[in-house]
Parts: structure tokens; C-alpha cells; sequence
């Protein structure tokens, strides 16, 4: 079985507890939210942002972060609060030094990390799920677990933020959501998607799109990504589910102009090598012919 295998954190004991009611890691700056709802991912990274808003930050390994921690908390909602109903999931968030340090923990069962399957194997490749963990591992510094005695997982991930400030840059807060404006050219269904797709509202307008459209007998379908500011885990498989379904109705879909953060992000997970891909919306047009 292929697997991804990350780092316990047996060498750091104090991680092992955490006191999920009063316990801050000690820091030069903090933010704590709590809840077992998806809202959390939403007021995890406006925190985040808050945290950083007055650091001078390298806005790509911020932008990373911020992938990295939606990716821990929508675990630790779907499967720890989940598994334990009336619990919570706690992030606390801190700059420590020149690294941000965060802490997601819950209640649930917990896991070994040594099962994960690798999203990169052909088997697994087309699977709409399963690529949160991989994405950590590649967008931060470090990704390590712990698993107290009393139950529940501690999810610590670290990365270096701290870069001098360029042009007096700063991270923005970003609305979340997605919109979606919808044209034809020669016959060939065009998406303008505009905002995040992510777990929740983005993902599904996406997935509601592209399933109205096969619906209306519309089998060429081109989603333009120019406007698309970020992607999840949720994001990437809700292409590949769009891909699939599309397929199985026997029609195509492309994916426009793609943003270079989005190309990075499947590049590594290999999703590049499914999906064909155009700069230009006239080439694109004319693949169909």
C-alpha cells in the first residue's frame, strides 16, 4: 500500500497535552478560535490574517499557509467533531520568531498518519478526495502530530512567514465565495469563476455549474480560472469529480488560463497531466473542433 508517512511528535512532550479551554502557546502573537462547524475554516483564516496583518510577511509562504491550515481544521471538523458530537476543534494560531506556529486539535479518534494513501498513485489520482495531507506536507515547513493519552489529535504545522516587506505589501482579507458568469463561443459553454474554490460555497457553485450545464445538453465546457484567487483540497477534487462526470456524459472540459498558484498546486499533486490546459480562450475554443 503507498502511503504517506509523516512525522510523529514524539520529541515534543509539551505538545502531547494541550489544555483546550485555557492553554496559549507561548508567543509574541496569538489568536485562538474554537468550534465543529465548516465556519471554522472561514474564522481560522481571517485570524490567521489578522495575525500577520502587521508582520512583515513573504505573501507566498502566507498564501501557503493559509491552504495548509484550511486543510487541518476542515480535518479536524469532518472527522474529529464528527466522530464526537458536542465537541469542538480548537486552532490556535501564534508567530513565534520568524515562524508561524499552528495548533489544531479535537477530540476524535485519531489516526496513523503511516495509512494515509498517496494521491499521487495512479489508483488514487482521480479520487475527488484525499489530497488535504499531502498539501500540508508540501506548503509547510513542518506537519507533525500527537496523540494524547486521553484521546483526540494535536495537528502542530510550522512554517517561515517573516520576509522583509516589499512596497509596503500586506495580506489582504479576501471575500469568501465563489461567482460564476456563464457564455457561450461557437458552441462551447464558458465558466468566468471568480473568487475561492473551496470546501463549502465555492466548491459546490462549481460542481452545480458544471452539472447544470450537462443537464441543458451541454457537453463542451471550459472553466476560465484567471479570477480564482485560491483552492483546497476540496477545490482540486471537485475538478477532477467535474472531469469524471463530464466524461461519463461523453463531452470535455478544459481549464482556462490558469493562475500560477493553481498551477503549482496541480502540478504537485499531478492533476496537470489530466486536465488540458490553455492560456489563450481562442485555442481553447478551437480544441473542441
Amino acid at each position: 500500500m503507498d502511503s504517506i508517512a509523516p512525522e510523529f511528535a514524539g520529541d515534543h512532550p509539551g505538545e502531547r497535552e494541550l489544555d483546550r479551554e485555557t492553554a496559549q502557546p507561548p508567543a509574541q502573537r496569538t489568536r485562538r478560535v474554537a468550534g465543529n462547524q465548516y465556519a471554522l475554516l472561514d474564522e481560522a483564516e481571517h485570524a490567521l490574517i489578522e495575525l500577520l496583518a502587521d508582520v512583515p510577511v513573504d505573501v507566498d509562504a502566507a498564501q501557503g499557509a493559509l491552504i495548509a491550515v484550511r486543510e487541518a481544521v476542515a480535518n479536524a471538523v469532518q472527522h474529529g467533531c464528527a466522530a464526537h458530537p458536542g465537541t469542538v476543534a480548537v486552532v490556535d494560531l501564534a508567530v513565534e520568531s520568524s515562524r508561524l506556529v499552528v495548533r489544531v486539535a479535537d477530540a476524535g479518534p485519531g489516526f496513523d498518519p503511516r495509512t494515509v494513501l498517496d494521491p499521487l498513485t495512479p489508483q488514487q489520482r482521480l479520487r475527488p478526495s484525499g489530497r488535504g495531507i499531502f498539501l500540508m506536507h508540501h506548503l509547510m515547513d513542518s506537519v507533525e502530530y500527537a496523540f494524547p493519552p486521553g484521546g483526540g489529535c494535536v495537528l502542530t504545522l510550522r512554517k517561515t512567514v517573516i520576509a522583509a516587506r516589499r512596497d509596503g505589501e500586506r495580506e489582504e482579507r479576501k471575500g469568501s465565495g465563489m461567482d460564476i458568469k456563464k457564455r457561450t463561443a461557437d458552441g462551447v459553454v464558458i465558466f468566468d469563476l471568480n473568487g475561492k474554490i473551496t470546501i463549502g460555497e465555492g466548491a459546490i457553485q462549481v460542481r452545480e455549474a458544471v452539472r447544470e450545464a450537462l443537464s441543458d445538453g451541454q457537453r463542451r465546457i471550459v472553466l476560465n480560472l484567471a479570477q480564482v484567487s485560491s483552492i483546497d483540497s476540496s477545490g482540486l477534487g471537485e475538478l477532477v469529480s467535474s472531469y469524471t462526470t463530464v466524461q461519463n456524459h461523453e463531452g470535455k472540459i478544459i481549464l482556462l488560463d490558469l493562475p500560477p498558484k493553481i498551477q503549482d498546486l496541480l502540478t504537485i499533486t499531478q492533476l496537470i497531466t489530466v486536465f488540458d490546459t490553455y492560456d489563450d480562450e481562442k485555442e481553447a475554443v478551437a480544441s473542441f473542433s
